[in-house]
This record gives structure tokens, C-alpha cells and sequence, in this order.
């Protein structure tokens, strides 16, 4: 008892930071800009800033799907051994208790005791998987805190470039008016519009980058708080039945079991909807209101990139030999950052079909499993404290829950493999260069070699 109890503080602990304590809020501190003494300069350090916040926007989104295909995996084992063995226990019981539905008296005891225990080793699995899976989270934590790129040190780090990038425009500004009217007048002031453009999506992109991990990580330590919950409720109600069976307690004191299982089936039926809901209220919680909306993202793309062909337009007329080189690497990352910010737009729709799709199908396999534990839970309450003296009736009651219950579990059981199934199906089809954990590595991959070519190149 005292282990479940830390384990349920534990896991308590873990949800209450991940919505706490940590603040998107872009306004904070930070030290003085030194100024750029040319407007080449200027670009260069904007233009560093910005590829370094956007690639931490792309490392919050790998850290947001590192280890899923495995925790996926992970978890269906746990579910799938749960819903079997319950789906045995509950049929052998409620089978049993019609066999011998006219003769109460001749129903061999360990029949149903080892029933009830096929179900409490159900319960022990998924609470253990749980246990399991919070562990390897707290491990994950603690190595991202090693390496320096956990929640509050990117934030951080992301709130200092933003604000770089924001005193960095404003002395441009100043600059720019030095500049003779012209052809290289024109095309500063368009990457000077490129340059902002490009600071107001990636701040969105990098907001919306982080909420998304704090919402997968919110709801991932809920389901395990729920699922144990469930699953201790269901236990050691159906516990407290075996005991009270084995020393003759009388059937009231079996109904607690009845009580447990009405506890865990209203959970399990509506834990898919909570669980969804937890991750898109802790998103919105740390969304600051001065990011654009995704719509506004879209239209800023399209601007962008009709600010990077008028800049390829001008640059014909402005090179005269020696900054070609710089004008082509300046050309190359703002490509390079468009087309990075519009795979991330797009994976976002993509997530959130897919984040409707699953709770669809969640839904119907823990709302059937949950209702039909909900009906075994009622029907052995009212065996146990409504016919304490009559047997027929109670074996009877006990029957049709436990028939119910194993059906129900059945149709869960049968959804979760399904689901399954369609993953390994789709990931063994799918290239391994288009999984969504490569092409983010490749886009990382991308980002750091062109902070390498900025710092090789002669102008900018």
C-alpha cells in the first residue's frame, strides 16, 4: 500500500509541474544587443538568431514524438494482456454462475476465486505498466536536464533570441536610414521585411512547438494516474470479494466488489475524452496571446514568399561579383527557414487528424469495455445487498454481469489490436526517410549546416 502511494505522489507531482511553473510570457530580460557596425553585420547576427530559434523549435517537436512507435508498443502489450485476462475471468465467472445457477450450493469456490484472480492479475499488469512507463518519463527528464535541453532551459533560451532578434530589427532600422537611395535601398528594405516576417512565425511556431510537447507529456502522466486509479479501484474491489468469499463473510461484504467495478468502468469510459481534453487545455494554458493564429501563419508564409522572389528579383542588380557568394547563402536560408516553417504548418493539420481519428477510435473500444463493466459493477451490488438471501437470484445477477462484462472487454480487447495492427501495418509501409522523426532529424540536420555556412561567408 505504501509503494502504490508513491506512486500515485509521484505521478501527482509530475502532472501538477508540467502545468505549472513554467510560463511562455516572451517578455523577460535580457542583456544589452551589442550594435552591428554594418547592415551585412546586422543580417548575419538576425539571421544566426533566428536559425537557432527555430532549431529549437524543431528539437521540442522530436522530443514530442521521441520514443512513441516503442511506448505505443509498450502500452498495447499492457493493455491487450489486461483485456484478455479480464475477458477469461469475467467470462469463466459469469459462465460459471449459470452453470450452477439452480444448485448455488454445489458451486466449487476456486472456480470462481481463480476467475477473480485472472482479473486482479489484469488490474496488477496495468498498474505496473504505468509504474513502468512513469519511470522511463522521469529517466527521459533527467536526461534532457543533463544535456541542456529540457522545457525550462529552451524556454528560457527561447525568450532571450526573440528579444536578440527584437533589438537586432530595431538598430537595422537606424542603419537603413544611412543607406543611399537606390536598388541596394530597395532590397534591404525587403529583407528587412523578410527578416520580420520570419521573426513573427517562428515565435508562433516555436509557442505552438512547446505547448505541444507540454500537452503530450500533460496527458501521457494523466492516463497513467487514471489507468492506475482504474485499475485500483477494479482490484481491490474484486480483492476485497475473493477475501470475503474465502472466510465466509456473507455477501454484503462482497459487494464491494460491485462498488469498484462501477468506480473503474465510469473511468474507463470517459479516460480516451479527459485525456484528449488534457492535452489540448495545457497547449492553449501556455499559449501566449500575442502569437499568431494558425491562419495568420499561412497568410505570413505567402508573403514570404512573395518577399523571396521581389529579393531574387533585386539581387541581379545589386551583385557586383564580390557579395554574390553572400547573396546566394542569404538566399539559401531563407529558403531553407520557409520551407521548414511550412513542413511544421503542415504536420500540424496532419496532427491534429490524426489526434481526432485516435479519440474516435479510443473512444468506442474504452466506451463499450467501460459500459459493460459498469453493468457487472451494478448487476453484483445489487446481488450482494439486495438478494443477500436468495442465491438463485444472486448467481443469476452475478451471471449476466460477468457475461456482459467479458463481451464488452472482448470488443475492447479486439479494438486495441486492430489499432495496432494498422500502425505496424503503416509503418512497415511507410520509407523510413518520411517517418516524421527523420524528416525532423533532416531538418536539423539542414539548420545547423546553414548556421555553418553563415559563419563561413564573407557577406550576407
Amino acid at each position: 500500500m505504501r509503494a502504490f502511494s508513491f506512486k500515485c505522489w509521484l505521478l501527482t507531482a509530475i502532472v501538477l509541474l508540467e502545468f505549472s511553473g513554467l510560463s511562455l510570457d516572451l517578455a523577460c530580460a535580457v542583456e544589452p544587443v551589442a550594435p552591428a557596425a554594418t547592415v551585412d553585420d546586422n543580417t548575419r547576427a538576425i539571421a544566426a538568431s533566428e536559425l537557432e530559434l527555430m532549431e529549437l523549435s524543431t528539437r521540442l517537436r522530436l522530443q514530442s514524438i521521441s520514443g512513441a512507435r516503442w511506448r505505443a508498443r509498450r502500452w498495447f502489450a499492457y493493455s491487450f494482456s489486461n483485456q484478455t485476462l479480464t475477458v477469461v475471468g469475467a467470462l469463466l465467472g459469469g459462465c460459471g454462475r449459470f452453470r450452477y445457477l439452480h444448485n448455488p450450493r454445489l458451486a466449487p469456490r476456486d472456480f470462481f476465486e481463480h476467475a477473480a484472480w485472472l482479473r486482479i492479475m489484469a488490474n496488477c499488469i496495468s498498474i505496473g505498466g504505468s509504474a513502468i512507463e512513469g519511470s522511463l518519463d522521469f529517466m527521459t527528464g533527467l536526461r534532457e536536464r543533463r544535456q541542456g535541453i529540457d522545457l525550462p532551459t529552451v524556454v528560457k533560451r527561447a525568450k532571450v533570441l526573440l528579444l536578440e532578434i527584437d533589438k537586432l530589427l530595431t538598430q537595422r532600422t537606424q542603419l537603413l536610414t544611412i543607406v543611399p537611395e537606390g536598388s541596394k535601398s530597395n532590397s534591404l528594405q525587403t529583407k528587412t521585411a523578410i527578416l520580420q516576417n520570419m521573426r513573427d512565425i517562428l515565435a508562433a511556431d516555436f509557442a505552438e512547438s512547446y505547448g505541444r510537447l507540454r500537452g503530450v507529456r500533460a496527458a501521457r502522466y494523466l492516463q497513467y494516474l487514471w489507468v492506475t486509479g482504474s485499475n485500483a479501484a477494479g482490484g481491490s474491489g474484486t480483492l476485497s470479494g475473493v477475501v470475503a468469499s474465502s472466510r465466509k463473510y456473507g455477501p454484503k461484504r462482497s459487494g464491494a466488489g460491485g462498488v469498484g467495478d462501477i468506480i473503474s468502468g465510469s473511468m474507463n469510459m470517459i479516460a480516451p475524452s479527459i485525456i484528449a481534453a488534457t492535452d489540448l487545455a495545457a497547449r492553449r494554458i501556455v499559449m501566449p496571446a500575442n502569437v499568431l493564429t494558425k491562419s495568420e501563419q499561412s497568410r505570413k508564409l505567402q508573403d514570404l514568399s512573395a518577399k523571396l522572389s521581389e529579393l531574387e528579383s533585386r539581387q541581379t542588380a545589386d551583385t557586383q561579383g564580390n557579395n554574390s557568394a553572400g547573396l546566394n547563402v542569404s538566399s539559401r536560408i531563407f529558403e531553407l527557414e520557409k520551407e521548414v516553417l511550412a513542413q511544421h504548418l503542415q504536420a500540424r493539420d496532419a496532427d491534429d487528424r490524426g489526434l481526432r481519428r485516435r479519440l474516435l477510435s479510443q473512444e468506442f473500444g474504452a466506451g463499450v469495455g467501460g459500459a459493460c463493466k459498469l453493468v457487472n459493477g451494478i448487476e453484483v451490488a445489487r446481488g450482494c445487498y439486495r438478494w443477500v438471501r436468495q442465491p438463485h437470484e444472486r448467481f443469476e445477477a452475478f451471471g449476466r454481469g460477468g457475461i456482459t462484462y467479458g463481451l464488452g472487454m472482448l470488443v475492447t480487447a479486439e479494438e486495441s489490436l486492430r489499432r495496432q495492427t494498422l500502425s505496424e501495418i503503416k509503418t512497415k509501409r511507410q520509407p523510413p526517410q518520411k517517418a516524421v522523426d527523420a524528416l525532423l532529424k533532416n531538418q536539423l540536420e539542414q539548420l545547423q549546416a546553414a548556421r555553418q555556412a553563415l559563419l563561413k561567408a564573407t557577406a550576407f
